[in-house]
């Protein structure tokens, strides 16, 4: 009789310790996606979409602009954001529809921009485009403004700074980098630029040094 009792005993502390962890990664999850909606910001009547972001480096030369901070880039990048890849993706879509570059799991070589695939007819031409500036402390920096020395293989940019609705979710859903933005086009960004070679580099500037302060990034609709 004992022996079965400690055994009735271990089986229900086992179950209660499971149901501790499933409901634990259920909180995960549900404050994971309370804190993504609270750091993104949806205005209509000016077709603009604002995400909270911190500083995560500034001082050497990135590819990545805004990751995700649970993204797999999240360590290369220049700023880190709560923000899913999937609700920044719906926000744009409030305002730009779904007019995107890649709805597929397109890919393409380091060395090459959107701009290069729809010229091999890869990709659709009519995505959209935005004007993106960002914000702290009362300060608002157009983007080329928060980024020098553009080059990619020692040849400068000479090119605009819009940023496209790249699209890229399917890539996103399997390689989980949590790219929010790339200078650099690129088919892992939600957006990225479309007349840049993927793996551009550039120097931040002007950007905070403290890490707690919130950076707001605006993406117009043009």
């Amino acid at each position: 009789m004992k022996k079965f009792l400690v055994l009735a005993l271990v089986s229900i502390m086992s179950l209660m310790a499971l149901c501790s962890c499933g409901s634990g990664s259920d909180g995960d999850s549900e404050a994971a996606a309370e804190n993504s909606a609270k750091a993104i910001t949806v205005d209509k009547d000016s077709n603009s979409v604002t995400i909270d972001c911190t500083v995560a480096s500034s001082d050497d030369n990135k590819h990545w602009f805004i990751v995700n901070k649970d993204g797999s880039m999240a360590k290369n990048t220049v700023l880190v954001t709560d923000v899913s890849t999937d609700d920044f993706y719906n926000a744009l879509a409030e305002i730009a529809g779904e007019k995107v570059w890649n709805d597929t799991d397109t890919t393409f070589e380091s060395n090459q921009s959107i701009n290069d695939l729809l010229a091999e007819g890869i990709g659709h031409d009519d995505f959209a485009k935005f004007d993106v500036t960002v914000s702290w402390d009362g300060n608002t920096y157009a983007l080329d403004e928060v980024i020098t020395n553009a080059s990619f293989e020692g040849k400068e940019y000479d090119g605009n700074y819009d940023i496209a609705f790249a699209g890229n979710l399917d890539n996103q859903h399997k390689e989980k980098t949590g790219c929010i933005t790339c200078f650099g086009g690129c088919y892992m960004g939600i957006t990225s630029g479309y007349d840049t070679p993927m793996m551009i580099e550039y120097t931040p500037k002007n950007l905070p040094d403290d890490a707690e302060t919130i950076v707001k990034v605006t993406y117009t609709l043009k």
